[in-house]
């Protein structure tokens, strides 16, 4: 059995969000043209949230 420390669940947890973020950008900037500008802004800037809380 794997003994995971909390470094080994951090690390997991951010590759989990960065693969994420990863494929949910290309999705985003092809539905751009369905959202106007402060939409766009607010899915982008929560996309950033996360990568900062997670870095």
């Amino acid at each position: 059995m794997t003994t995971l420390t909390i470094s080994d669940v951090h690390d997991e947890a951010l590759a989990l969000v960065r693969e994420a973020v990863t494929a949910y950008l290309p999705v985003a900037r092809a539905r751009r043209v369905e959202m106007d500008p402060q939409t766009w802004s607010l899915v982008i800037n929560e996309v950033r949230d996360v990568v900062a809380k997670t870095a």
